[in-house]
């Protein structure tokens, strides 16, 4: 059972929600975290713990992240349904926030740091987490935020293989006079920089973290869960201050030395990130970018592309059961590398590479004079990372800046709703359907979408 949350928390949900449950999920460090049942979802309750040494901070702690949650929401950086409700209670401050279902990064690692993280699939998984990770960062850093606490117990993986960032309370962004001094988070995470000032001030001082703080931490926890080390070696029993003297050094465990099996690509990009020099270190947006390329296809692409063509993937385009053959696949390339040599060129066939691996395709195709249409296939095994989102941005900015076309035109199977939110998130405005087209001697009606040139 545990400890009950606090009344006056339990009747504002009540109030709003209906009946609600809940179950203690931490008690430490001064603060108490719930997951709360309501008839219409669930809920994470947050609410210093009475009694404790840290009451004090820790009930300013939990007001500051509800301030910091509603300027971020204010500035798009954050879901604006992420915050649901926050007040006093008798024994300090308590807040609401929407419940994510997901495992904590070490725990969704536990595959990868194995021998059977070399599977194929695992590669796109986890640089879909780093990029989605990314993402989430990037978009705190555009309104000039840093998150201030990126680590391991802070990040949660769906289902899907996406990233989903929690706890704000020590965020840092502009105009906060009246906080909690920020004094670094957790020791393992901490970029050297911050080290650095933590260590040269008075602890009353507040350290204004920043962008390049982040990445240090997206990076130092891809390092530790992945490679099962801390990045920066010392005895746990280790005082903080001398723990915080050798991250600052900037020097940090060779990767490749602890790695549990070679992924270069994923290397480059957390080696990357624990740059010593902040000004050397990616940017969130740059890393959100980097993952995934866009390229023609080449004659040795024929085995891709029929892994591309085949399972639940050609579900919405050829039929249950259709399996592309060799032949099948090498016209396929063979047609594209003949399009690639037509003038005018009348269609492009770009091929999804994630790490060099092929996982998809996306075509352009001129149909008349000024417009053209976007399609794409995906590999099943690497559904839901967000990889067609971005390549259909890249596609339709290129179609506008290097072709003529002023309209592009998309459609998708009824029944393939994830098609419609890509195109919906590339910016494509649905119109309708679409004329009728026969399937198995059915006629299904295809919701058509378009975007025109800015």
């Amino acid at each position: 059972m545990g400890a009950p949350p606090p009344a006056e928390a339990v009747k504002a949900l009540e109030d709003r929600f209906g009946p609600v449950s809940a179950c203690l999920l931490s008690d430490r460090r001064g603060s108490r975290a719930w997951k709360v049942a309501t008839p219409k979802g669930h809920l994470a309750l947050k609410a210093n713990a009475p009694g404790s040494e840290d009451t004090r901070d820790k009930a300013r702690e939990l007001e500051q992240e509800n301030r910091h949650l509603f300027h971020l929401a204010q500035a798009d950086a954050v879901d604006r349904a992420y915050r649901i409700e926050s007040g006093t209670w008798e024994g300090g401050r308590w807040l609401a926030v929407r419940w994510i279902e997901g495992e904590l990064l070490w725990r969704a690692f536990r595959l990868a740091r194995g021998p059977e993280g070399t599977r194929p699939s695992v590669q796109p998984w986890l640089l879909g987490i780093a990029r989605t990770w990314a993402q989430r960062l990037a978009a705190m850093h555009a309104a000039g935020w840093a998150h201030a606490d990126v680590q391991p117990t802070n990040t949660l993986v769906t289902n899907s293989g996406t990233t989903e960032v929690i706890d704000y309370a020590l965020a840092c962004g502009p105009g906060q006079d009246e906080r909690v001094p920020y004094r670094g988070a957790l020791t393992h995470t901490t970029a050297p920089e911050v080290a650095e000032a933590i260590l040269s001030t008075s602890d009353d001082t507040h350290v204004q973290a920043g962008p390049a703080a982040d990445v240090w931490g997206l990076g130092a926890s891809l390092f530790w869960c992945w490679a099962g080390h801390r990045p920066v070696a010392y005895k746990d029993d280790l005082d903080r201050l001398d723990k915080l003297r050798a991250i600052a050094k900037g020097r940090t465990l060779r990767l490749k030395d602890v790695r549990p099996w070679a992924f270069p690509e994923f290397e480059q990009l957390i080696t990357a990130c624990m740059n010593a020099d902040p000004g050397a270190r990616p940017t969130a947006a740059e890393l959100a970018q980097c993952m995934l390329t866009l390229r023609e296809l080449a004659v040795d692409d024929s085995t891709a592309i029929r892994r591309i063509y085949s399972g639940a993937s050609v579900r919405f385009t050829h039929g249950h059961g259709y399996e592309m053959t060799d032949e099948d696949a090498c016209r396929r390339v063979a047609k594209a590398l003949e399009s690639a040599q037509t003038i005018p060129r009348p269609r492009w066939d770009f091929g999804i590479a994630v790490v060099g691996d092929v996982i998809g395709m996306i075509s352009l195709r001129a149909r008349e004079p000024g417009r053209g249409t976007l399609s794409y296939i995906l590999r099943e095994d690497c559904w839901g990372n967000g990889y067609a989102t971005q390549a259909a941005k890249r596609v339709v900015d290129f179609a506008f800046a290097h072709t003529e076309l002023k309209r592009l035109e998309a459609k998708h199977h009824p029944d393939n709703s994830a098609s419609g939110r890509v195109l919906t998130k590339a910016g494509f405005t649905r119109l309708g359907l679409s004329g009728l087209h026969a399937e198995d001697g059915v006629v299904v009606p295809y919701p058509v979408y378009e975007i025109r040139c800015p």
